[in-house]
C-alpha cells in the first residue's frame, strides 16, 4: 500500500497516519511525502491527499482511497 501525504502541512494526513499505525494491515505502507516527490503524485493521478492506494507487482493499480477515513472504514476498504 502506499500512502500519500503532505508532511507537517496537512493536519487529515497526520491523522490517517495515527489511524495506520494503529491498525494491522495484510500490507506494508510505503509513505510518499508528494511535495518531495511530485512525480509520484502525476505518476498515480494523486488529486487530494491523504490518499491510499494499492498496487500489483507491476505497479498497477488496484485500489484507490482518497481522502479520511475512519479506521472501520480503511479495514472494509483493506478487506475488499
Amino acid at each position: 500500500m502506499i500512502k500519500f501525504s503532505a508532511y507537517g502541512r496537512a493536519k487529515l494526513c497526520e491523522r490517517m497516519t495515527k489511524v495506520l499505525s494503529e491498525m494491522e494491515t495484510p500490507y506494508e505502507v510505503e509513505h510518499i511525502d508528494i511535495q518531495a516527490f511530485p512525480n509520484k503524485k502525476e505518476q498515480y493521478s494523486i488529486s487530494i491527499i491523504p490518499t491510499h492506494i494499492i498496487v500489483d507487482e507491476n505497479n498497477v493499480l488496484q485500489k484507490r482511497l482518497d481522502g479520511l477515513a475512519s479506521e472501520d472504514i480503511m479495514r472494509e476498504w483493506l478487506n475488499e
